[in-house]
Order: C-alpha cells, then structure tokens, then sequence
C-alpha cells in the first residue's frame, strides 16, 4: 500500500498534535445537550476530533441517500462552528448497517467531497441507535 500526499499528511498532523504540550479544547455543541458523557468535538493543536453522529432524525431515516446527507449537512455545521471546513476533512470513519447501502451512501458522500476526498474506514456493524448511518470524523483546523 503507498502512502499518498494526504495520508502522510494526516500521520504528521497527528504526531506534531500529539507531541506538543498545548492543552486540548473542547468545542460545545450547536444545540440542546444530550446528556452523554463525551465531548461533541475536540480540538488539539491544529486538529479537530468530531464524535460520532448518526441519522436517526434525518427527514427520511429509511433512505440511506437522506440519512448520509442528514449526517454530513450536521457535519458542515460542527466544522463551521469550530473554525474549519469540509475541505479541511482528513479521515471519515463511517458505520452502517446494511452492506447494499454503500452505493448510494458513496453517491452522497461523492457530493460533499467532490475534490480531494478524505481517507475513509467503512464498517458494517450495528449502531447502538437505530440508524442506517452513522460517521465520525478528524478535520485540520
């Protein structure tokens, strides 16, 4: 497997956030809380940590193309409001329950990414909420 422009860039991100001694910082979440225990969004150094978000309330959670674009609109938003960008993604895990849905969820996904798209880990698992999708993220600030 080479290693391409980006994801060397994303391991020198994450070692030089790692090896400095700035604190991290939390980002507050746009909306009501939910009362987890964990932190929407993290910023360390010059990289962003978004916790995962899932479609349950996207306008139709039985589509695949509108809970992924539920998703990643919710993402947009978490990014601008932490100071980066869609263009500034360097890896998107994604987590979906049905395998035959990765066509369509790859068609939205295409959409938002349309130059340069981030690395990506697709897992087909259960997600502990009824959702068809669900994504986290790392973003450069």
């Amino acid at each position: 497997m080479s290693i391409t422009r980006r994801s060397f860039a994303t391991r020198a991100l994450a070692v030089a956030a790692i090896s400095t001694a700035r604190p991290r910082k939390r980002i507050h979440r746009i909306g009501p809380p939910t009362g987890a225990v964990y932190s929407p969004a993290v910023q360390w150094d010059n990289l962003l940590f978004l916790a995962g978000k899932g479609s349950g309330t996207a306008p139709d959670p039985t589509d695949i193309r509108s809970c992924t674009n539920h998703v990643l609109d919710a993402f947009t938003k978490e990014l601008t409001n932490a100071g980066s960008s869609m263009d500034r993604v360097l890896k998107v895990t994604v987590y979906m329950q049905r395998p035959e849905d990765i066509p369509a969820m790859n068609e939205v996904f295409a959409q938002h990414f349309p130059q340069d798209p981030p690395a990506r880990t697709t897992i087909i698992t259960r997600t502990p909420h009824p959702t068809l999708v669900e994504m986290d993220l790392i973003a450069g600030v």
